[in-house]
Order: structure tokens, then C-alpha cells, then sequence
């Protein structure tokens, strides 16, 4: 299955109806889940929050929970499924499956199999394994895996220091993009040399862009129009938050630029959000108006194919928060 195709999508849907419509509802979840997951950190309920507003499924608290208690049941001491990503992958999982716990169920085998291929227990496994869920439809996840574990191995013999946990769903990902791994390295210092700073965000970013066939040359120049354009719109980004930028790239059009920045403004006015950071805002905004751009009627098969990539990037930065969340956490609590 290939994940992307040629992508250079023209036109934009207008930032007053689709975009604040989703936004809104992004914000009335948020408000929603506060009470019921208090002690859930708050960029996990934006998260979440976000995911439910780009679907077609209605918030229901109570199914969240009754996941969440099926995967607490049915997992060891020490699962990953446990930590901090209990409450965003019972989210996922209502979300996106009619029958979360059977889909639970098949990321729970394919734990083993992740395991058996030389994939290391972190906390970005349950992540991988949604991606996983999402990417591939076939009957053989060894062998699908075992092709990962190779691209996995090539990341880090790049980027020995910048590769880890949070680099398996989009491993995951690139496996159907096997004969691109040539053009990683190519966008990672085409970047580079364009200003984007060495970080694991710039890494992330380089594997992003390499989901599109358009040339490294174009997606790296659009890059840097859309930073400067949210430089010059004081939404500066920093390097945790560069997925953003190469998610509004791959759909493309100075269009879709306009709407991004637009609609980070306007989320960022609403009183829940006022004290959210520029790059979590830009975040969010990127998502609503990639997923929005998916729903446009004359690029259906294009823009389908483009949102299982979209939903899986924008997971894969999910795990990279939520880790550093759980890190942030652990920190203070051995300090205390």
C-alpha cells in the first residue's frame, strides 16, 4: 500500500466555516474532558480534544473510561499501555474502531511481534502500534515489521543521537516508502542548510516531507516560506513543533498557509487557550486544516490516502509530547 502520492493541492476552505467550526468543537471537548480527566496533563486533552473534533465520532467520556478499564485488565504491571499514554490511545482507539477492544486486541499481538523484530520497549510503543494498526491491513506484520526494523536501522545510522522510540510510527509509515530512503537524508540537509535547526524535530520533519514525491527542492522551499510567513505573524516555531510546519507543506498552496495562520490567531484568542504555547497552537491549527483539507470533494483520493498519513504523523508527535510530558513529571516528582 502506498501511503502518499504527488501532492500540490490549490485552493483553501474558508477559515470562518470548516476551520472555526472544528476548532470550536476542539475547544468545547477540551472543556468537556478537564473534569472527568483532571489528572490527565493538559496536552493530552488537547490532544485528544483535537482528534475527536477532526472525526466524525461524538465525544463519549464514558467510553473513554470503559477502554481504558479493558486495557488496564488485560495488560501486566508494567505495560507501556499503562503510562501516560493510557488515556490518548483509549481516545484513539473509540475513535477510529467500531470495536476498540478487538482492535486493542491486535495491538496487543502485534506487541510481541514489534518485540520478537528488535524493537525495544519505550514509551512510544503503543503509539507505533496504532500507526501500525492504521498503515497496515495485510496478514503478515512480521514480515511488515521486519522491513521497518531495516529503515528503523538506517535512521540511526545517520542520526545515531537523534533517533529513539519516537521514530517508530513514522518508521512504520516509511516502510511503504521504501525506495525513499535516499531522500531523507536528502530533505534532513536540504533543511539544514535552509536555517531549520539540528533536532529531533528537524529529523521528524525530514521523514514528514519524504511521505510526498514532490522534489526535495520544492517541499524545503515551501517550508521556509510557511516559517517565515508565521515568523512575520509573531507565531514563531521552535523545534519541537517543525511537524507542523512539514504537515502544511505537504498539502501545499500559500492558500493553505493563510488558513494556518489564521486559525492559530484565532484559537489562540479563545479564553481555554490563551495560555498555550505559539508552537502548540500552530500544532493544533496545522491538524485542523490538513484533516479539513481531506474532506475537499474534487481531491477525494488524493486527500484520503494523504489523512492516514496526516493521522499518524500527527500520533507520532502525539508520543513525542506525551513522553516528554511523562519525563517533565518524573523529573519533578524525583526532585520533590
Amino acid at each position: 500500500m502506498k501511503v502518499i502520492i504527488n501532492i500540490n493541492v490549490t485552493g483553501g476552505i474558508d477559515m470562518n466555516t470548516d476551520h472555526t467550526k472544528i476548532a470550536d468543537q476542539m475547544l468545547d471537548n477540551f472543556t468537556t474532558l478537564k473534569s472527568p480527566f483532571k489528572w490527565q496533563h493538559d496536552v493530552t486533552r488537547w490532544l485528544v480534544a483535537l482528534a475527536y473534533a477532526t472525526s466524525d465520532k461524538r465525544l463519549d467520556v464514558d467510553e473513554i473510561k470503559d477502554v481504558m478499564q479493558y486495557i488496564k485488565k488485560n495488560t501486566g504491571m508494567f505495560s507501556p499501555f499503562k503510562g501516560e499514554t493510557l488515556f490518548p490511545i483509549s481516545s484513539l482507539l473509540t475513535i477510529n474502531s467500531e470495536q476498540p477492544q478487538q482492535e486493542f486486541k491486535s495491538m496487543k499481538d502485534n506487541y510481541d511481534v514489534m518485540k520478537s523484530v528488535g524493537f525495544k520497549q519505550t514509551t512510544h510503543f503503543p503509539i507505533a502500534l496504532y500507526t501500525l494498526n492504521m498503515a497496515y491491513k495485510g496478514n503478515d506484520p512480521e514480515g511488515y515489521l521486519e522491513q521497518t526494523m531495516e529503515i528503523y536501522k538506517e535512521m540511526r545510522s545517520n542520526h545515531p543521537f537523534l533517533t529513539g522510540g519516537d521514530d517508530y510510527a513514522l518508521a512504520i509509515l516509511l516502510t511503504n516508502e521504501q525506495g525513499k530512503l535516499d531522500k531523507i537524508e536528502e530533505n534532513y540537509k536540504a533543511l539544514k542548510d535552509s536555517g531549520f535547526s539540528v533536532s529531533n524535530g528537524l529529523q521528524m520533519m525530514s521523514h514528514i516531507l519524504t511521505l510526498s514525491d514532490e522534489p526535495t527542492k520544492v517541499l524545503v522551499s515551501r517550508c521556509q516560506e510557511i516559517m517565515d510567513q508565521l515568523k512575520t505573524n509573531k507565531l514563531k516555531v521552535y523545534s519541537d513543533y517543525y511537524s507542523a510546519i512539514a504537515i502544511t507543506a505537504l498539502i501545499g498552496s500559500n492558500t493553505y498557509t493563510d488558513d494556518l495562520i489564521e486559525l492559530a490567531k484565532y484559537i489562540k484568542g479563545q479564553k481555554q487557550a490563551k495560555w498555550l504555547s505559539k508552537g502548540l497552537v500552530v500544532m493544533l491549527a496545522s491538524a485542523i486544516v490538513s484533516y479539513a483539507a481531506t474532506e475537499e470533494t474534487d481531491q477525494n483520493q488524493i486527500m484520503a490516502t494523504l489523512s492516514v498519513s496526516i493521522q499518524a504523523v500527527v500520533a507520532a508527535q502525539q508520543a513525542a509530547m506525551i513522553a516528554a510530558v511523562g519525563a517533565a513529571s518524573a523529573g519533578a516528582a524525583a526532585s520533590s
